[in-house]
């Protein structure tokens, strides 16, 4: 920030741009970062084949971490100091975390803290990702006679189960995309009233 404040007052650049650098020279390791750990997961996992579910869950994965970055570059824009930063960003990701479908099923969620699903790009990501993997299995094998333990039988019992629908994965796209723009859009007014005090 001091380095940044002194060549702004100087007039070398304007926030817009050194915003936008920031961004694009971010890009690499945001496209590197994602292919590893995709790809080598999954080899691991045994995930569907094919290249056609892989490059979709590539593009989830590339959005996740796009819009993880830019909501990082918001909270850096918003506090002056990293601490306080955090300070703040741990709770705002657990509630995220805790709205993802996951953990808990999202009809249960109480009325009070569902508005913040719609923020979780953490939701929309799994949500994608479980669709991607799930929408055309036909066939689970089901061995359990217990009756605690239901027994999912195909793809869409799978995605009924966490209260996923199999029709939101381009809606899931689009909302991460537009909080990825909110998200940097509000980190460089913010970075920019920062400069200007």
């Amino acid at each position: 920030m001091p380095l940044l404040t002194r060549e702004f007052n100087s007039g070398m650049y304007s926030v817009q741009l050194y915003y936008v650098a920031k961004v694009i020279s971010l890009i690499p390791g945001l496209i590197i970062e994602p292919v590893l750990f995709t790809g080598i997961l999954f080899w691991i996992s045994g995930l569907l084949n094919g290249l056609i579910p892989l490059g979709q869950c590539l593009c989830v994965v590339f959005l996740t971490i796009h819009v993880s970055t830019a909501c990082g570059l918001f909270f850096s824009s918003v506090f002056e100091e990293p601490t306080i930063a955090m300070a703040y960003l741990v709770p705002f990701d657990y509630l995220l975390m805790i709205t993802m479908g996951s953990f808990i099923k999202l009809s249960s969620l109480p009325v009070y803290i569902q508005w913040i699903k719609y923020l979780s790009w953490l939701l929309h990501s799994t949500e994608a990702l479980t669709i991607i993997q799930w929408h055309d299995v036909q066939n689970i094998s089901c061995s359990t006679n217990e009756s605690d333990y239901p027994c999912i039988t195909d793809g869409a019992h799978v995605l009924q189960q966490y209260d996923f629908a199999e029709d939101d994965i381009y809606k899931n796209i689009c909302i991460m995309i537009l909080l990825y723009l909110i998200f940097n859009i509000l980190g460089l007014i913010f970075l920019f009233r920062k400069l200007n005090k």
